[in-house]
């Protein structure tokens, strides 16, 4: 599976919240350190996850680790940017958060003009929200997209508050990265009302309906599956340490070189 295809996966999950995103970077302060294990499984592959990542929360700035294909993606919040490093290459790219955030309104203005009525529903979703406490089950459901999800309750605000900024922000990377993904704002109220209730995903089971819950429509499904370590350990932060090393040994290439992918044989 390709690098694009994996961040559409990914993309299946990550969170964005328009208002946020569109307003930039929330002024970085006081962090919390955390950890959180990423996998995500399509209806279609049933013997293990498409995806395996780690996403390091550390002194303001967030690091996610994908498993294969090998890459690390920054969110520097400082600088206002993603890094993208690509280990086995040893390259690196930039994109500004800027660039994401015009990108997500130009999105949203596209879907909204569109025959197609589920784009149309895309650019501005509803969703019917409700959240069980006694079970800890938040859904939010529209005859297009449904999203069930099994939550537990944050360490604290901030948490909450660092794991949703960066989920929006990464939710927009993906669709930078893959032109044609369906829009993510619908992700925004799943995204909102789980920082609203103070809660953290554990497990993410979404249902996309195309064709509007029709009858005999197609219907795709996935899920996936988050463990949050509210601390670090010694071999986070040398992972950390390392990271910040390519930081300074990898050169920088333009995005579209970085996209380029070798074929293999070649």
């Amino acid at each position: 599976m390709t690098t694009r295809v994996l961040r559409a996966a990914v993309g299946l999950f990550s969170s964005l919240s328009a208002v946020v995103a569109l307003s930039g970077l929330a002024a970085p302060g006081q962090a919390e350190e955390f950890r959180v294990e990423n996998k995500v499984f399509l209806s279609e592959k049933k013997d293990g996850p498409v995806i395996e990542s780690t996403t390091i929360f550390l002194d303001d700035q967030v690091y996610d680790y994908l498993k294969t294909p090998e890459e690390i993606t920054l969110l520097d919040r400082h600088e206002g940017r993603f890094v993208l490093l690509d280990p086995v290459r040893r390259i690196r790219t930039e994109l500004a958060t800027r660039e994401l955030s015009d990108l997500a309104e130009r999105l949203r203005l596209w879907a909204a003009g569109q025959p197609n009525e589920f784009l149309r529903f895309s650019a501005a979703p509803e969703l019917a929200e409700t959240y069980d406490a006694s079970t800890g089950e938040l859904r939010l459901d529209s005859p297009w997209i449904s999203y069930r999800v099994a939550t537990t309750t944050a360490k604290t605000s901030d948490i909450a508050a660092q794991y949703r900024e960066f989920c929006d922000w990464y939710c927009l990377l993906n669709t930078r990265i893959n032109p044609g993904a369906r829009p993510p704002f619908a992700r925004t109220q799943v995204n909102r009302a789980l920082e609203r209730l103070g809660l953290l995903p554990k497990e993410v089971h979404l249902t996309v309906r195309p064709g509007g819950g029709k009858l005999f429509g197609q219907k795709i499904t996935a899920r996936s599956e988050h463990q949050v370590i509210p601390y670090l350990v010694e071999s986070d932060r040398a992972r950390v340490a390392q990271t910040d090393q390519f930081m300074a040994m990898f050169p920088t290439v333009s995005f579209r070189q970085y996209q380029t992918r070798i074929e293999p044989g070649k």
